[in-house]
C-alpha cells in the first residue's frame, strides 16, 4: 500500500515541474512580447504633446455615449470599477466578467476612434489591464496582453504605462532599473 502511495506521488511531482516550466515559459514570452510592443511604440502615433497644446476639444463630452453598450466617459469609468471589485469578491464568475470588460473595453476603442487626442483615456485603458491580469484564465491571459500592447503602443508615455512597465520589470526581477518607454 505504501508503494503504491509513493508510486502515485512520485508521478504528480514528476509532472510538477513541468507545469511549473511551461507556465514560466509562458511569463518570460508575455514579458518579451510587452517589451517588443514597446519599441513599435513610435510606429502606432505617438503623440507630441509639447507640439500639440491641449484644447477643450480633445476632450470627450461627458454626455456623449460610445460602443455597443452605449457608456459615457463616466460610465466607463464606474463599469471598470464595479467589474474590479467583483472580480475581488467573486472570481467564480470570471467568465461573465471577461465578457463585461471586454465590451467596456470596446467602449473604450470607440472613444479612441472619435477622440484620438483624449488624454484621459489612458487611465482607463491600464484598469483594463490590470483587471484582465488579475483573471487566471487564459483569454483573460490573451487579453492581457493585447490591452497591455494598446496601452504601451498608445500611450507610453503616460505615468500608467510607465508604472505598468516598472511593475512588470519588478515582477520578472530587473526592479524596474533603467526601464523606461521608447522615446519618439
Amino acid at each position: 500500500m505504501k508503494d503504491s502511495n509513493r508510486n502515485q506521488e512520485s508521478i504528480r511531482f514528476q509532472r510538477l515541474p513541468v507545469k511549473a516550466a511551461f507556465d514560466e515559459m509562458k511569463r518570460v514570452w508575455a514579458f518579451a512580447l510587452v517589451l517588443a510592443s514597446l519599441s513599435c511604440a513610435p510606429v502606432f502615433g505617438q503623440t507630441n504633446h509639447r507640439a500639440h497644446p491641449l484644447s477643450i476639444d480633445q476632450y470627450a463630452p461627458a454626455e456623449e455615449y460610445f460602443g455597443p453598450r452605449k457608456l459615457n466617459v463616466l460610465g466607463i469609468r464606474s463599469e471598470l470599477a464595479d467589474m474590479d471589485r467583483l472580480y475581488d469578491a467573486h472570481p467564480d464568475q470570471a467568465e461573465a466578467i471577461i465578457g463585461n470588460v471586454a465590451m467596456v473595453e470596446a467602449s473604450l476603442r470607440a472613444w479612441e476612434g472619435k477622440y484620438p487626442s483624449d488624454p484621459t483615456r489612458a487611465q482607463y485603458v491600464y484598469q483594463v489591464c490590470r483587471i484582465y491580469q488579475k483573471i487566471d484564465r487564459d483569454v483573460a491571459r490573451q487579453k492581457s496582453m493585447d490591452a497591455h500592447i494598446w496601452l504601451f503602443s498608445r500611450y507610453a508615455q503616460t505615468s500608467y504605462a510607465k508604472d505598468e512597465l516598472r511593475r512588470i520589470a519588478e515582477q520578472h526581477g530587473t526592479h524596474g532599473e533603467n526601464v523606461q518607454p521608447v522615446e519618439k
